[in-house]
């Protein structure tokens, strides 16, 4: 497995933008300057010290950025997970269930509806 990774120019320039922002998480920072690091073939003592990481935690960003590309970004991430806790909860509707003896008086209602519409049907098509 290579220890480096290969940026393209639009990754690139977007990590540097984001690299570039006051307001990102510190992990997300690390996390963008390791792949920069990573693009410019920075060796793996150099990376764990500019970036102020672990091994494991560089290896562990390098391969999910190798699977997601930049889907992989910590500030995408905690993007959506901010977004998720911003969204307002259902709203929740108390349900009765009613008894047999309710339901069989609701039944006994309906048919009540339903035989008055068909005698005034009938009553209706033959004009008596």
């Amino acid at each position: 497995m290579g220890k480096h990774i290969t940026l393209t120019t639009n990754e690139r320039a977007t990590l540097n933008r984001l690299f570039k922002r006051k307001l990102i998480s510190r992990k997300a920072y690390k996390q963008i300057h390791t792949l920069l690091l990573l693009d410019r073939n920075a060796k793996m003592d150099e990376t764990a010290e500019q970036s102020e990481l672990s091994f494991q935690t560089i290896i562990k960003h390098r391969e999910a950025f190798k699977e997601k590309r930049l889907d992989s970004l910590l500030i995408f991430l905690e993007k959506n997970v901010e977004n998720e806790k911003k969204k307002p909860e259902p709203e929740k509707k108390e349900i009765k269930i009613k008894t047999k003896e309710e339901l069989d008086e609701e039944a006994r209602e309906y048919r009540k509806c339903l035989d008055f519409f068909i005698r005034n049907l009938v009553v209706g098509q033959t004009g008596g």
